[in-house]
């Protein structure tokens, strides 16, 4: 079971850093947000961890497949993480 729970959670972190990579910052906030609610809502016990990761990467999919569309609000405080994730980026290459 530890297998299948590594598994999700690989493909989860990679559904997660895809979405970063194409700037889709809102998703992938909101991914990142849902995995770690998820997991702290199971945390009591190891199975119940590896349903919490098993039903996170459900979550991703569908919001991979079902992305948000956000609001003329939203596009714009995106823009402005866009732009700092870029910088930051920058500095770093």
């Amino acid at each position: 079971m530890e297998i299948i729970a590594g598994i999700a959670m690989a493909f989860n972190l990679l559904i997660i850093l895809h979405k970063a990579r194409k700037m889709d910052i809102i998703n992938a906030i909101l991914d990142l947000v849902l995995l770690i609610v998820i997991l702290i809502l199971t945390s009591g016990s190891v199975a119940g961890i590896e349903i919490g990761m098993v039903a996170s990467l459900v979550v991703s999919i569908y919001l991979f497949t079902n992305p948000i569309k956000p609001s003329d609000k939203m596009q714009k405080e995106a823009k402005v993480l866009k732009n700092l994730f870029k910088e930051i980026n920058n500095e770093h290459t």
